[in-house]
């Protein structure tokens, strides 16, 4: 073989092997780019169209001129709106939990119905009706929907402490506070901040129960912001303050999310 010919096969071979890197390179950037380019015209486009129709004047059907900010106005002069989010602090979420407790607290064939069947006739518990304790109907069933969810992560987390590490805690003469204080507890944060984000987001966007349990009523008692947003936007025909609504939603969620993730990232950083 000739100096050329040696000079043109290595120069196919490298050409081949450049061709095969870039090929590997591409493929999960192809694979991935269909649901990529999904996501960003379904979930973020979207995301910019409400933005957008937040600051029109919207109703049943979209406006799109502009009137800056007078749907925020209009919803943070709206007494239903604050009421709303007064109700996040009672909450955390879904819907056959809400079925169930809906049959449970109807007075009808409920625990109002039961004890009296056992003879205490006089016998009242009908807190679905009462416009002051409807909502904590909802947060209990709301609470024992998400106990088991919160209670397997949590179980998750402690089963990775290291046993080794506890006991030569013990040896060395640590009480069972100190060993939660240094050992579990900073093991298991990362849990901790999985639960509060996610029960954080769901109490925000808290839907299926309210429909399923009291409507939002009686009257606007157990109304949370995504029903507020779900009613102005699609029932009243109000879509520039559902917008509206539905970008403070976002708000709060983001509000949570980076103060959460800003404090983890400065502690596994400290960690390490």
């Amino acid at each position: 073989m000739t100096a050329l010919q040696t000079i043109a096969s290595v120069r196919q071979r490298k050409s081949q092997s450049s061709v095969s890197a870039w090929f590997e390179r591409s493929v999960p950037a192809l694979v991935l780019s269909p649901s990529v380019c999904v996501s960003v015209i379904f979930v973020y486009g979207f995301v910019l169209v409400t933005g957008y129709l937040s600051f029109t004047p919207s109703t049943l059907m979209p406006r799109y001129a502009l009137v800056g900010l007078d749907r925020y106005r209009d919803l943070f002069s709206n007494d239903v709106w604050w009421e709303s989010v007064n109700n996040l602090a009672w909450f955390t979420a879904q819907i056959v939990a809400g079925t169930a407790w809906q049959w449970l607290f109807n007075p009808t064939y409920g625990l109002e119905r039961a004890v009296q069947n056992f003879g205490w006739s006089s016998f009242r518990f009908n807190w679905l009706g009462n416009p002051d304790l409807a909502i904590f109907c909802v947060v209990i069933a709301a609470i024992w929907q998400c106990t088991g969810f919160v209670a397997s992560l949590f179980l998750a987390g402690l089963r990775s402490v290291d046993d080794e590490i506890v006991k030569a805690a013990q040896i060395d003469g640590a009480s069972l506070p100190t060993i939660y204080r240094r050992i579990i507890l900073p093991v298991i944060r990362p849990v901790f901040f999985s639960v509060t984000l996610i029960l954080a987001h769901l109490a925000i966007k808290t839907f299926d129960i309210i429909v399923v349990m009291t409507a939002g009523g009686p009257g606007t008692a157990t109304w949370l912001p995504s029903y507020f947003m779900y009613t102005f936007a699609f029932e009243r025909g109000r879509m520039g303050i559902g917008a509206a609504s539905a970008m403070m939603m976002l708000a709060m969620i983001v509000a949570v999310l980076v103060p959460l993730m800003y404090l983890e990232s400065r502690a596994t950083r400290n960690a390490t």
